[in-house]
């Protein structure tokens, strides 16, 4: 048996992360940068939608942090940026399907924005 949690090293601090769950996770962004309309994904509760939704953020954490070691240059337009921060992760709670317990499913909705998630809708002077 292997274990799949180790170290990785951000700016801030060291973190213990579950590789696995986040490797399971950048497939799947991986998968919906490739389709035309995104991906559907159906989950048989709404608490694992919702780690998996984590996960899928702690690995553009992590895919950003890289490339802030890749691309040194602050002025490089992928320092700091991801290649998923242009997909939307939403979470759908089904509460007309329900799983064998009675409990809502959820799904996870990838789907890929014209705005990247880093840019913000609008700029206001105060």
């Amino acid at each position: 048996m292997t274990n799949t949690d180790s170290t990785i090293p951000t700016r801030q601090s060291q973190l213990t992360i579950n590789t696995s769950a986040v490797q399971y996770a950048r497939d799947l962004l991986d998968k919906a940068l490739l389709t035309d309309k995104g991906l559907q994904l159906l989950y048989p509760t709404v608490k694992t939608a919702t780690k998996v939704r984590h996960d899928m953020n702690r690995a553009r954490v992590i895919d950003r942090e890289l490339n802030r070691q890749v691309y040194p240059n602050p002025s490089d337009p992928m320092h700091g940026k991801s290649a998923f921060d242009v997909l939307v992760i939403r979470l759908v709670k089904n509460k007309t399907h329900l799983n064998p317990e009675g409990e809502p499913t959820a799904t996870l909705l990838i789907q890929r924005s014209e705005v990247p998630s880093t840019t913000p809708l609008s700029v206001e002077e105060l």
